[in-house]
């Protein structure tokens, strides 16, 4: 079984992500503006909704009830939206970094079979890891009855080393659907990663601490347009960042799956 350098993994993620960005924009910029204007269209419907205090909501309900009928409504459009695009964007970015093969046209939307089959297999994981999820769930209710706030620690390193290992060697098999392979199935991701478990919670860990410092650092932009712009043209900035910063963490989560592809499945070399 291969090892898994857990420095230049991580190393290579990075470069690879950071290296292939203008790439990366050039095919996928049709869903990353498609998400933009969907959202600068609900904050120009309800407002940020998500930014409200409860007593707040309920004054806005108050004003005006069909507020909440309006807010699932773009909820579930921007998460039907967010869903497909996120598919199409990783079987495209799969294909770019394994077979250099860079959509035009039309097939930067791609929305085939292939992506439906990645949308697929990516709920079944999710389903598949939140049931594994159950027993640590458990345990953590039953420590944070006993010890209260000092199980919270706990619970966060647990989670760490047991899910993050289960995610990324379960996703090992998204890039292979994304280049249409149909023999290498779910069984195989986890043979191929097996005696890999401290090493992917290694890569993984990085790639969150990475996710978590771009976050707090968007954080501070985020308000800082709020101060320097007026009303709601802050808002609208503030959104447009974040969709920017959000398409470049995914960008870096599906390369992080596609390097463990390559490494794991395809032999190849940091």
């Amino acid at each position: 079984m291969r090892q898994l350098p857990v420095g230049k993994a991580f190393t290579h993620v990075l470069n690879s992500t950071l290296n292939n960005l203008r790439f990366a924009f050039h095919s996928q910029w049709p869903w990353v503006a498609l998400l933009a204007v969907l959202l600068v269209a609900m904050q120009a419907s309800i407002g940020d909704f998500f930014g409200l205090t409860e007593e707040q909501m309920k004054a806005a309900l108050e004003k005006d009830p069909s507020v909440a009928a309006k807010f699932t409504g773009w909820l579930v459009l921007g998460v039907t939206v967010g869903m497909l695009g996120f598919a199409s964007v990783a079987v495209n970015w799969h294909r770019y970094i394994l077979t250099d093969e860079l959509p035009k046209g039309m097939q930067k939307l791609r929305m085939d079979s292939t992506v439906w089959r990645y949308l697929g297999n990516l709920i079944l994981i999710t389903l598949l890891t939140s049931l594994a999820a159950v027993p640590i769930m458990l345990l953590v209710g039953v420590l944070m009855a006993a010890l209260g706030p000092v199980a919270i620690p706990i619970f966060l390193g647990g989670l760490l080393a047991f899910i993050l290992p289960v995610i990324y060697r379960l996703s090992v098999k998204l890039p292979a659907v994304a280049l249409g392979r149909r023999d290498f199935t779910l069984k195989d991701a986890w043979r191929v990663t097996e005696g890999n478990w401290w090493q992917i919670v290694g890569v993984g860990l990085l790639v969150t601490l990475v996710s978590w410092g771009v976050g707090l650092a968007l954080l501070g932009v985020s308000m800082l347009l709020q101060r320097m712009l007026p009303g709601d043209i802050g808002s609208y900035a503030d959104i447009i960042v974040q969709v920017g910063v959000n398409w470049v963490l995914t960008i870096l989560g599906i390369t992080t799956l596609t390097s463990l592809y390559g490494f794991f499945v395809e032999k190849r070399d940091f």
